[in-house]
């Protein structure tokens, strides 16, 4: 069942009419865009599992925070996909762990999914993961997010384990997605 729902939503995974976006490493001067980007994202793709008002305060909140307070090293990286005017329109973060790498966050405005921005990181990050010398990839996804699981399925993800998380406010059972020695290439 999950191949053919894999298979139907390869469809939407076209090419962006305009060519002209690039993936650049994360720069101070994206915290505010990216940190609304982040925003805007968890309120169209999880506005309604949250509990009220989570999203608008504590979200929001924490979000800003976090994305004033970032820190990357170079092992822990984010990328961001920009347009020709360099405008923020998709990111992605890693950060290091014992033995994988953890895809902390991916973004694409809502402007800009299905038009290959999320690939586009993915592969641009699995190139740094794989010159860092990890082999395992992780990151973890909402199991009503039907969407980024398909995603990531046809980039060649395994969900491994299932858990419940409370990060809404509200409990979602959450998938563990892993590449084990096929962290995708192109």
């Amino acid at each position: 069942m999950l191949v053919i729902q894999v298979l139907k939503r390869l469809s939407w995974a076209r090419p962006m009419a305009d060519h002209t976006v690039s993936i650049r490493d994360f720069d101070d001067h994206d915290r505010s865009a990216v940190a609304a980007l982040q925003i805007e994202n968890w309120i169209s793709t999880y506005g309604h599992l949250a509990k009220p008002g989570f999203i608008d305060g504590p979200l929001q909140d924490s979000t800003n925070e976090e994305w004033k307070m970032a820190h990357f090293d170079g092992l822990d990286f984010a990328l961001v996909a920009t347009t020709s005017d360099d405008s923020v329109i998709g990111f992605i973060t890693v950060l290091r762990r014992e033995s994988y790498a953890f895809i902390d966050h991916l973004h694409a405005s809502p402007a800009h999914r299905r038009m290959g921005v999320g690939r586009k990181l993915m592969l641009a990050a699995s190139s740094r993961i794989l010159m860092q010398g990890y082999s395992i990839m992780r990151l973890t996804v909402y199991a009503e997010n039907q969407r980024a699981r398909a995603f990531y399925a046809a980039l060649g993800g395994v969900e491994i384990e299932d858990y419940e998380d409370d990060t809404l406010g509200t409990t979602q059972q959450t998938w563990v997605v892993e590449w084990n020695g096929n962290i995708p290439t192109g």
